[in-house]
C-alpha cells in the first residue's frame, strides 16, 4: 500500500513538475511522466524500507552519547558529569527544579562550586553545591514540595548510585581516576 501511494505521489509531482519546466519538449515530458513511475515503482521498496532506518540512525546518533547517562526526576532528564573524582549536574538540567537560579548571595555562599563544568561548554553545579542551595532554599519558606522531593531523590538515590557506577555520569572525564564498564 505504501508502495502504490509513494508512486501515484511521485507521478503526480513529476507531471506537475514536467509541465512546468518541460513545456517546450513534450516528447522528453512524456518519455519523463511515463517512465519516472516505473523508476520509482522499481526503488519504492527500498525507499520505503530504508527511510524508517536512516530515521532510526539519525535519532540513535543524536542520542548515543547520553543512552543510558541521565538520570530522571519528575519527567526531566538529569546529567551527572564525573571530573577528576567530583560531579557536577547542568544548570539547565535542574532549574526548573529550583524554581529560579541562584541570587548574588546564594552565588557567593557556593564560590567555586558554581561555573563552567570542565570540559564541557555548560554551566552546572558541584555535588555540594547544589545540596548546599537546596539546603539553603529548604530551611526558607521559599522551597516547593517539588524542590523538596528532588533534594530528597538527589540525596538519597541519585547520587549514592553516581557514586556507586560512576561509569552512569554522562561526561566521564579522561583525567578521572574511574573507568568505564
Amino acid at each position: 500500500m505504501k508502495r502504490i501511494a509513494l508512486v501515484a505521489l511521485a507521478s503526480v509531482l513529476v507531471f506537475y513538475i514536467s509541465n512546468h519546466y518541460l513545456a517546450q519538449w513534450t516528447a522528453v515530458r512524456v518519455v519523463v511522466v511515463i517512465g519516472m513511475p516505473v523508476v520509482i515503482w522499481l526503488f519504492a521498496k527500498f525507499l520505503v524500507e530504508v527511510i524508517p532506518d536512516l530515521n532510526y540512525l539519525a535519532s540513535k546518533g543524536a542520542h548515543e552519547d547520553n543512552q543510558g547517562r541521565y538520570y530522571v526526576f519528575a519527567g526531566r532528564h538529569i546529567r551527572f558529569y564525573m571530573v577528576d573524582e567530583v560531579l557536577w549536574i547542568p544548570v539547565k538540567d535542574v532549574e526548573k527544579l529550583i524554581s529560579y537560579l541562584p541570587d548574588q548571595m546564594e552565588l557567593r555562599v557556593m564560590e567555586a562550586e558554581y561555573g563552567l563544568i570542565p570540559g564541557q561548554k555548560i554551566t552546572g553545579y558541584t555535588e555540594t553545591g547544589l545540596v548546599r542551595l537546596l539546603t539553603i532554599r529548604t530551611k526558607t519558606r521559599h522551597a516547593t514540595p517539588q524542590m523538596i522531593k528532588f533534594k530528597r531523590w538527589l540525596e538519597h538515590e541519585a547520587l549514592p548510585n553516581v557514586r556507586r557506577l560512576p561509569a552512569s555520569a554522562a561526561g566521564l572525564h579522561a583525567s578521572s581516576n574511574t573507568t568505564e564498564s
